[in-house]
């Protein structure tokens, strides 16, 4: 054996034969090809063509691929490009995409992964299918960046031909995810194309809140086809919220019989995890506060309600949804103006006090025409579903006093990843 099979032909020879002299030399030939393999980075320019039609499309050669992990991609490329690897080989890596395009990695005629710009993400190779290994990253800042969206593919296969109607897959959402518009960025293959006619599944959506699931999407395969088209349904551009607890379910093309050659089909949904999952309440009418009354505000409405916290139903707290289990709780409360008494803010979680709770306590402000303010934020606070959140507050002012509607009155919760 003269190679590693993982690495191609790029290692060819760097194994050390039994009857070698120097074997130091190709054991250190050795130590720098799997160093660079495993360490160095790759500047990639990317640029349009000369051809006609217009590509941008760029080839790794196989020094280029197996030996270095990180693949900076730069350049002015005009329209979106593939980034293709060889066809043999397994390797790990990661690709940044610093142009203004989106990057399909491709490897044979297997699943690949788009890089959409300023994005960076660790992916796999085995010479005919590319798959992503962890979440997708900022190219900005230190280290792995910091996550502006976790990439939430939604893989399915089906080993043979599907039944007329048949349920391909069916996935109950963790947590929210947002299918971008006409499902773009998803692929799908057919290890046998559709022969007869072209082959339509369905791609429907239960959010419990109707009879009946909708539809919200289908996936095509021509005829003649490996590679599957996506498209909405009913409201094309439009992209699709997933919130948890939702099922999404893929059925089989209607009708009978099916296609006589389509089998062996292999789905990967792209689908953003929004990284984001809280909720803003405010107020939009002045909440009127008894003298020496403890009073949880009642909120209005909310600004951003990102998982479901807020409730009219329960309209003085923000409620953990499930799949939360660290947040941070954050509050502001402006008063009226009145020199007179204390002016207490504090935040329970279900309905009392809990260790690291937030309180502010201090004399009305003195001065004439000026609003006494208090701002609460808390640590990180170990949740599960169904805990909740108030900001309750207290006054001895001698009379009713009011918090205040507008910017500075408000309940914020976060969920911490």
């Amino acid at each position: 054996m003269t190679t590693l099979a993982n690495l191609g032909a790029h290692a060819d020879g760097v194994l050390i034969a039994q009857s070698q002299s120097q074997k130091e030399v190709t054991s250190n030939a050795l130590d720098n090809l799997l160093s660079d393999a495993t360490q160095k980075p790759l500047a990639v320019t990317v640029s349009d063509d000369a051809g006609s039609p217009l590509s941008a499309d760029r080839t790794l050669l196989d020094d280029e691929f197996f030996g270095n992990l990180l693949f900076q991609l730069s350049g002015t490329p005009s329209l979106a490009f593939d980034l293709r690897l060889p066809t043999s080989g397994n390797h790990a890596f990661v690709v940044q995409n610093d142009t203004a395009q989106t990057a399909t990695v491709v490897s044979g005629g297997g699943s690949t992964v788009d890089i959409a710009t300023g994005k960076r993400r660790w992916l796999h190779s085995n010479g005919a299918s590319v798959i992503a290994l962890a979440p997708v990253h900022d190219t900005t800042g230190s280290g792995g960046g910091a996550t502006v969206a976790l990439a939430s593919d939604l893989d399915a296969w089906f080993t043979g031909k599907p039944g007329p109607g048949q349920v391909i897959w069916r996935w109950t959402m963790t947590r929210q995810i947002t299918l971008p518009a006409d499902l773009a960025g998803s692929h799908g293959y057919a290890g046998t194309p559709a022969a007869d006619a072209p082959a339509t599944f369905d791609l429907w959506h239960d959010d419990g809140t109707s009879p009946t699931p909708g539809l919200i999407g289908s996936v095509t395969f021509p005829i003649g086809q490996n590679a599957a088209v996506f498209a909405n349904v009913g409201s094309p551009g439009a992209a699709v919220v997933l919130k948890p607890g939702d099922i999404l379910e893929l059925q089989g093309p209607s009708g009978s019989p099916t296609d006589s050659a389509l089998s062996d089909i292999s789905l990967r949904l792209f689908g953003d995890g929004d990284t984001f999952r809280g909720a803003s309440a405010r107020l939009t009418a002045d909440e009127s506060v008894a003298n020496n009354t403890t009073t949880a505000i009642p909120w209005d409405s909310t600004v951003e309600d990102v998982g479901g916290f807020w409730s009219a139903l329960n309209p003085t707290r923000l409620t953990v949804p499930t799949g939360v289990t660290w947040v941070r709780v954050t509050a502001n409360a402006t008063w009226d103006s009145d020199t007179t008494g204390k002016r207490i803010a504090w935040i329970d979680k279900n309905g009392v006090p809990f260790v690291g709770r937030p309180v502010v306590e201090q004399q009305a402000v003195s001065s004439s025409g000026s609003n006494t303010r208090q701002n609460l934020t808390s640590g990180p606070i170990a949740v599960i579903a169904g805990d909740y959140f108030e900001m309750k507050v207290f006054q001895n002012s001698g009379g009713s006093r009011s918090v205040l509607t507008g910017n500075d009155s408000w309940l914020t919760i976060e969920a911490l990843t």
